[in-house]
């Protein structure tokens, strides 16, 4: 799973732009079906468990939920200022949750002790936006400790040129983008284990130092920690878009320059921000 932070301000930022492109070109390839699977407004655990649950109960008995087939979610989430907040509520366990979704872990309420919900083999991504200042006033220290920061692929939006005639993308451009999106989808929907090529290892073995190497001690270091992981799924998802059998070595240099990116943008988030702090470097 990969959850973006899409970072913007709020006048040229164009958060919900970016979005908008890529949900075009889902809908240019006519798949519409996934609507259903979209959703917004996370506030609790309970809540999101309820939209991948497991069945549970006797089939033959009244109180019998066939539960949820398809274990796809997407959650938009255009205020994520107020999911950091919920998550560090007294008593909701919004926070662990995604962090387990996050980590492919089979995810359960806690806190009902009668009909307790259970999800297993659930696929949820969260693309949040926030601007810098409500990122800067909302984040605390428990956030970064915790993991609910790296476990989100920071990004930064904005807009690189202004175009007084709206900007849209041209109908002929998006109808082939969405050929290309609809081949992809159908060629991934039946994959088994994606592997590596030989000269992925081999350029695997030369960068992977680099990626776990000492960084200086910051809430920076603390925001890009999973850095591998970040790689390796970027990496695997870009092999899915060129229709690849396995992961090769020009998906690990696509995926290193998004992860590129994102780090420098974590940077400079974390450098911009002026606030209290425990005593750590915003900057590592």
């Amino acid at each position: 799973m990969i959850n973006p932070l899409i970072v913007g301000r709020t006048n040229n930022g164009a958060k919900g732009t970016s979005l908008d492109v890529a949900e075009a070109i889902r809908k240019a390839a006519d798949l519409y079906s996934f609507d259903e699977r979209v959703t917004s407004g996370l506030s609790s655990a309970e809540g999101l468990i309820e939209l991948v649950r497991d069945p549970s109960g006797d089939p033959d008995e009244k109180d019998y939920d066939p539960g949820v087939s398809d274990k796809r979610l997407l959650v938009k989430e255009s205020e994520y200022r107020s999911v950091l907040s919920r998550c560090r509520r007294e008593g909701n366990t919004l926070g662990t949750v995604l962090r387990q979704t996050f980590d492919g872990d089979t995810l359960r309420t806690l806190t009902r002790k009668h009909n307790s919900l259970r999800a297993t083999n659930a696929h949820i991504v969260v693309v949040g936006h926030i601007t810098p200042r409500e990122f800067n006033a909302t984040l605390e220290d428990s956030d970064m400790s915790g993991g609910s920061i790296n476990r989100l692929l920071i990004c930064l939006s904005r807009r690189s040129r202004l175009h007084s005639r709206m900007g849209n993308i041209p109908t002929d451009v998006l109808s082939e983008m969405g050929k290309l999106f609809l081949k992809a989808y159908q060629g991934a929907w039946n994959r088994g284990e994606m592997k590596f090529t030989e000269e992925f290892w081999t350029a695997w073995d030369s960068i992977y130092p680099e990626l776990n190497r000492d960084r200086p001690d910051g809430w920076t270091t603390d925001a890009t920690a999973r850095c591998v992981t970040y790689v390796l799924r970027l990496a695997m998802l870009y092999a899915l878009f060129d229709n690849d059998q396995e992961i090769g070595v020009e998906h690990l240099r696509a995926a290193l320059a998004l992860w590129a990116y994102c780090e420098h943008s974590a940077r400079w988030l974390f450098s911009s921000m002026r606030r209290k702090w425990s005593g750590r470097p915003l900057v590592g």
